[in-house]
């Protein structure tokens, strides 16, 4: 833990530096951290054995582990993208966004695709068509967080700055749908068989449940600004419905399994996950609270927290989680009578 902890120092202070040198020479910061990250990754300085003293990862490994950091990152990019399509946006430039979005990737794919199945047909020791088609699919996912990171650090803003934004999350959207229509037709070509439902239809399935939940999601946090009038409590906020839409479910599911077996009783496996989020979610926003609301200090987080654990505790296992649990059973209830 110390080992990882002293790469994580490394890797923030070298991604610093080269930003200080990316300006320097008139270079967005963002081409100076991917420029850190390869040269203290696994390939770079990990091949010299410098990882065991703290300098660069010596094994993909060690880079997972701190996939935590990559989740709430992505969730804060992807909420700040969302942030961007406006119904005014849409209105007036939607139609170019979703043109150009949906053109570009499906072009990009087309094309690599052509490049790399011609390949294969010349060279198929080199690659597979398998391959071929799963990696025309990849070229046509974009970079958001690069985007938005250029885009702050310069304070760009403008109808093409607001255009490429939407037109980034439109391409991801697109490039999901295409990802996995083309990793159905590479599992088929593999196996030897097609399977019309994971090709066509858990895309489009995946799509639709994940632009509910998110519509759904920011309806309830839009409802809940509503009474919040500060920008300091509206943060405190989005912080929360990123961290608990990224990462606490997952985390907390992880730790409830430390103590808890599949076998157990499903309803003592959710009180062991409810009580996990608590734990998690209440000493970080109770930390949140103390920077931007008190005077900053431990002893004021650990009051904070102090104060703030029983009432959380008690909502969460006694109001929120079973009324959230009552409503499911609700709506699949009647699913299950209409499907009878």
């Amino acid at each position: 833990m110390e080992q990882l902890l002293i790469c994580l120092s490394v890797a923030l202070i070298a991604g610093l530096l080269m930003s200080r040198l990316a300006k320097a020479i008139h270079l967005p910061a963002v081409t100076s951290y991917l420029l850190a990250g390869l040269l203290l990754g696994p390939f770079f300085l990990g091949r010299l054995g410098l990882s065991n003293l703290g300098i660069g990862f010596g094994t993909l490994e060690q880079v997972d582990s701190l996939s935590i950091i990559t989740q709430v990152a992505l969730g804060f990019i992807a909420f700040v993208i969302g942030n961007e399509f406006r119904l005014s946006a849409l209105e007036s430039m939607g139609k170019q966004a979703i043109t150009v979005g949906i053109l570009q990737a499906v072009m990009t794919t087309a094309l690599v695709d052509a490049a790399l199945v011609i390949l294969h047909f010349i060279r198929p020791d080199i690659i597979s068509m398998a391959s071929a088609i799963t990696l025309g699919a990849i070229a046509a996912a974009t970079a958001p967080a690069a985007t938005l990171m250029v885009v702050k650090q310069y304070k760009a803003d403008g109808p093409l700055t607001r255009l490429l934004l939407m037109v980034v999350a439109i391409d991801d959207a697109v490039g999901l749908v295409l990802f996995s229509a083309s990793f159905g037709i590479a599992n088929a070509l593999e196996q030897g068989r097609i399977d019309a439902i994971s090709i066509l239809v858990e895309p489009v399935v995946e799509i639709v449940f994940s632009l509910g939940l998110g519509a759904v999601a920011g309806f309830a946090l839009n409802q809940l600004e509503i009474y919040f009038h500060s920008r300091s409590k509206r943060m405190s906020l989005s912080v929360a419905f990123v961290l608990e839409f990224f990462v606490v479910e997952k985390l907390a599911t992880a730790l409830a399994f430390t103590f808890m077996r599949p076998t157990d009783r499903p309803q003592f496996i959710t009180y062991a996950i409810s009580l996990m989020i608590v734990c998690i979610m209440c000493p970080v926003m109770s930390l949140i609270a103390t920077v931007l609301f008190k005077e900053p200090g431990f002893g004021t987080w650990v009051h904070t927290w102090g104060c703030n654990m029983p009432m959380a505790l008690c909502w969460q296992m006694l109001y929120c989680g079973p009324f959230a649990r009552a409503i499911f059973r609700l709506v699949f209830r009647r699913g299950a009578k209409q499907a009878d």
